[in-house]
């Protein structure tokens, strides 16, 4: 489930509207408006999309595939670990019976 377009839409028609009123934006200053937009849980990857030489002559749509690839990469590492903890658990259960027939068998010798 992407968080990305609903956010990405709206912030396409508003500047959709500043094109109509004539205000004309370099495409590096929407891209890093776009990423100032984003909430508090890209803000690791909000940090290294703004310190990327690629931020310059980043556009909106590479902007888009770039978080989505993120999103989808994020949610994938999730799964993997998500499934591997169920593969590999391991659980160790202590007796009390079997600790009194260690306990006794060395108390006869």
């Amino acid at each position: 489930m992407s968080l990305i377009p609903k956010p990405l839409i709206s912030f396409n028609f508003l500047v959709n509207d500043m094109h109509m009123m004539g205000i004309v934006k370099h495409s590096s200053q929407l891209v890093l408006k776009f990423i100032d937009s984003l909430g508090k849980s890209w803000e690791h990857h909000d940090d290294v999309l703004k310190n990327s030489e690629k931020s310059d002559s980043m556009d909106l749509n590479s902007l888009f595939g770039n978080l989505r690839n993120y999103e989808e990469t994020k949610s994938l590492c999730k799964e993997i670990v998500k499934e591997s903890s169920k593969e590999n658990s391991v659980a160790m259960v202590s007796r009390k019976e079997t600790r009194k027939t260690i306990i006794d068998s060395d108390n006869s010798d």
